[in-house]
C-alpha cells in the first residue's frame, strides 16, 4: 500500500506534468493569430466548380465554403489568384493559410500539410478535395478540419453548409 507522502509526491508530478500540457496544439508560424488578427490569406486557383475565377468576384463551391468558414469566425478573407506552383511557394514561406483549388489525392506537392478530405457533391457524384494548408500549423490546422468533419454530411449531400 502507498503511503500518503508517496501519493502526494505522485499527485504533484502528474499535476506539473499536466500543466506543461497547456496551450496546445500550437503554430510553429503564428497562422491561427495571424489570420485572426489581419486577415485570412486564401490562395486560389481556377477549377470549376470548386473555384470559379470567371467573373469578378471567387465563386464556387470551396470558395463558398471558405467564406462560411471566414465569416463564422469574424475572419477578413483576402484573395491571392494564381497558378498552383507560385501558391504553393507562397504557402510554404506562410504567406497563405490556405490554397483551394485542383487539390485531390494526386497533387504533387509533398511540403505542404492537407486538410481532412471534403467529398462535394456535384453533377458527377461525390468528388474528393482536399485543401492545402502550411506545414506545421497545427492549431490552424485543426481549426480547418474541424469544420470540414462537421460539415462532411451538409457537403456530401450537396447542402450549404
Amino acid at each position: 500500500m502507498l503511503r500518503s507522502p508517496t501519493v502526494l509526491a505522485l499527485a504533484c508530478c502528474c499535476a506539473l506534468a499536466l500543466a506543461g500540457c497547456g496551450g496546445y496544439p500550437r503554430d510553429a508560424e503564428g497562422s491561427l493569430r495571424r489570420a485572426y488578427e489581419d486577415a485570412l490569406r486564401v490562395g486560389l486557383s481556377h477549377d470549376p466548380p470548386f473555384v470559379d475565377l470567371s467573373a469578378d468576384a471567387p465563386a464556387g463551391l470551396e470558395v463558398d465554403w471558405i467564406r462560411r468558414f471566414a465569416e463564422a469566425r469574424g475572419l477578413r478573407v483576402e484573395w491571392a489568384v494564381g497558378g498552383h506552383e507560385r501558391l504553393v511557394q507562397d504557402l510554404l514561406a506562410f504567406r497563405l493559410h490556405l490554397v483551394a483549388g485542383g487539390h485531390d489525392e494526386d497533387s504533387p506537392w509533398q511540403d505542404v500539410s492537407w486538410s481532412l478530405p471534403a467529398r462535394w457533391r456535384t453533377g458527377e457524384g461525390l468528388v474528393e478535395r482536399r485543401f492545402a494548408l502550411p506545414p506545421g500549423e497545427n492549431a490552424w490546422q485543426l481549426a480547418v478540419d474541424r469544420q470540414l468533419h462537421a460539415d462532411a454530411a451538409r457537403l456530401a449531400a450537396g447542402d450549404a453548409p
